[in-house]
């Protein structure tokens, strides 16, 4: 199905994305994203010993991508802009059995938010679209930032519009490849290793039951050690 949009509205996002989510009991499946999952799984898990435990999950709506690395042994915080997200994704932990050392949610704007150290061995960003595509570069690299040594960022995002969607309308409008991305955040190659950067596809079911097949930009960036 097509992402759903917030509403607009003259609060800005924060507002938008607190109304789109008070419209409904339930935004997404619950379900982790199954791209995220493919490239998460084939990389190496927590790891004590090196100081890797902490994972940050930016734009982590109703928790879903969070909860299932909190399953893996990750800690995981998640950030998100909208509270009744935040709030969503803290009752369903709670549900599961999880401990806010598992996994923390808190609410936050990512267009201004700054790591406060650089200490978690995985960054995850899941298909978080930004109406400019300077911001999504913007909070990328605040994400990097936040990385420890060895620590590795994974970002999904959508490449390519579904058959059934606007392809003017976000987020497909603003999409950029995996190597325009590499170009803008413009990292310096003797303190990052690119270990992926294309793409991987997937296959989605549309408003009418139809099936069809999407490609996700894939990007894998590890700090090195």
């Amino acid at each position: 199905m097509s992402a759903p949009q917030p509403r607009t509205s003259s609060g800005g996002a924060a507002e938008d994305w607190e109304s789109t989510y008070l419209d409904s009991p339930r935004l997404w499946s619950g379900e982790p994203n199954a791209a995220l999952v493919s490239v998460v799984s084939s990389l190496p898990g927590p790891d004590a010993a090196a100081g890797r435990t902490r994972c940050l999950d930016l734009g982590s709506g109703e928790g879903a991508d969070a909860l299932w690395l909190a399953g893996l042994g990750w800690q995981v915080t998640g950030l998100d802009i909208a509270p009744t997200a935040v709030a969503r994704a803290r009752e369903t932990a709670r549900g599961r059995g999880f401990s806010p050392q598992q996994a923390d949610f808190r609410t936050a704007d990512l267009t201004v938010w700054e790591p406060e150290d650089a200490e978690f061995g995985l960054v995850t960003v899941s298909y978080l679209h930004m109406p400019e595509h300077a911001e999504r570069i913007s909070i990328l690299r605040a994400g990097l930032r936040a990385l420890a040594p060895g620590g590795r960022l994974v970002s999904v995002a959508h490449v390519s519009a579904p058959p059934w969607a606007d392809p003017h309308a976000q987020p497909w409008s603003t999409t950029r490849m995996p190597e325009q991305e590499l170009e803008h955040l413009a990292l310096d190659w003797d303190d990052w290793q690119v270990e992926e950067a294309g793409l991987r596809m997937r296959t989605v079911t549309g408003p009418d039951g139809t099936g069809a097949s999407l490609d996700d930009g894939v990007l894998v960036v590890r700090r090195r050690a």
